[in-house]
């Protein structure tokens, strides 16, 4: 039997492994975790029941759907999410009217507003480079000036012009009316960041993504798979420019007859190139994720309401807020919501204690009008480091370079974060059936 490692335990290496067992391929897995899902774990997240917040996703694929209705049953959770942007001190959501949007904006804005979404639709068919310019052809300039700049700088901590473009073209049918045109402005208003696709059916697990992971590793382990958790990698060993083993920290080499990498990106180009000075991935960077987690003593209205609002206001950390209980009915009583940022190694908010963290996402709230910080029972602050890849201009040209590197052993594969992509859980998992089939035919297997 023909033997394969796959490093990572999230969605992405999991979905490969499972892949590759169904081809008869003895596959082990390992992670340096203590506990599977990569990113998307909830072991951690002490008496809080966040279980998906910022990892829900929708998906046209058939063998994905199959594969999440298979394993979760009756615990898969499908909803079309309700997502607002507050903004000017008000809740825009694809059902707020022209006479709404005038109302909140002024007649002066809301004109420039329509004027340079008017003018943008003459420019389409442009490939815009910046993600300034491909929002600005989206919804018009002010517009983006106004909602999606400074989301932007919220996320990524630059501005749009500095970011790089979406991986897809430009195009947007004419909207059949002045509102079809508002509701269509304001759905590409709304961020996509993790390639979930506006009103479209939202997946995710009701026991949370730790729970999904456990239940492929037993499907994967019923299939003669095996998981090793706690189990760190320093190396790949090459013969003949193939894949020849996985090197561990505690100096044991495993043999193997082809890899899948699912780990970061900057962590895996050493291997591959490990004589160079200075890694090929210099010069990529991540943004990691900070996530507080708040039990109110009463819902807040409207704001618990809808699934997530984002925020563009700065005087708030995070960009967006999260409704558990708007995913899971039994949540509702809990009046719960997470709220999450993006922010660098160096930013302080980041190296501040949790206490600090929760000190100012209160005050946030409180100036925003949301809530007053009275109302809080109990916070949890949960820490993702390099949750989020940062594409900034002339990065992709490294991005690309470093994949090429992969590219020149026919027996390694890579998927999920190792791909330093915007893809979101149900891409991870996608790229992870293809790393899959891209090693069953490197092995030869029919």
């Amino acid at each position: 039997m023909r033997q394969v490692v796959v490093v990572g335990a999230g969605p992405a290496g999991l979905s490969a492994a499972l892949m590759l067992a169904e081809h008869g391929v003895s596959v082990d897995v390992l992670d340096r975790e203590s506990s599977p899902a990569g990113l998307r774990t909830s072991e951690s997240w002490g008496g809080f029941r966040f279980q998906f917040g910022i990892h829900p996703f929708s998906t046209t694929n058939p063998l994905l759907e199959s594969l999440l209705k298979s394993l979760l049953g009756d615990d898969l959770l499908v909803e079309r999410p309700r997502r607002a942007l507050f903004a000017k001190g008000t809740y825009l959501d694809p059902s707020t009217t022209p006479a709404q949007m005038l109302k909140t904006l002024g007649a002066e804005a809301t004109a420039l507003g329509w004027a340079g979404f008017i003018l943008s639709r003459r420019l389409q068919g442009r490939s815009p480079e910046t993600m300034a310019e491909y929002s600005s052809l989206m919804v018009g300039p002010w517009n983006h000036e106004s909602f999606i700049d400074p989301l932007a700088r919220k996320v990524w901590g630059n501005p749009s012009t500095a970011l790089s473009a979406p991986e897809k073209a430009v195009s947007w049918p004419r909207p059949q009316s002045l509102s079809a045109s508002m509701s269509t402005v304001l759905s590409h208003l709304l961020p996509n960041r993790w390639g979930v696709v506006p009103l479209a059916p939202i997946y995710a697990p009701k026991l949370g993504w730790s729970h999904l992971a456990r239940l492929m590793i037993e499907r994967l382990e019923a299939k003669g798979g095996r998981v090793r958790l706690g189990a760190e990698v320093s190396g790949i060993r090459f013969h003949d420019g193939r894949v020849a083993g996985i090197l561990m920290q505690d100096g044991e080499e495993l043999p193997a007859e082809a890899a899948i990498l699912s780990n970061t990106l900057d962590e895996w180009v050493p291997w591959v190139a490990p004589a160079q000075a200075s890694s090929p991935a210099a010069g990529l960077h991540h943004r990691h994720s900070l996530l507080v987690g708040l039990a109110l003593a009463k819902p807040v209205r409207p704001l618990m309401d809808y699934h997530t609002v984002d925020i563009t206001d700065p005087a708030l950390p995070a960009v967006s807020i999260h409704t558990p209980g708007c995913w899971d009915s039994s949540l509702a009583g809990e009046n719960q919501i997470l709220l999450e940022s993006f922010v660098g190694s160096l930013d302080p908010l980041w190296k501040s204690p949790d206490d600090e963290v929760v000190r100012q996402m209160l005050h946030g709230c409180e100036a925003l009008g949301f809530f007053s910080p009275n109302l809080v029972k109990s916070s949890k602050v949960v820490r993702l480091p390099k949750a989020a890849p940062a594409h900034t201009c002339g990065g992709e040209n490294i991005r690309l370079s470093a994949l090429a590197l992969a590219d020149t052993y026919p027996n390694l594969a890579l998927c999920g974060r190792a791909l330093f992509s915007h893809i979101g859980v149900d891409g991870n998992m996608e790229s992870g059936f293809r790393a899959a089939l891209q090693t069953v035919r490197a092995l030869g297997i029919s």
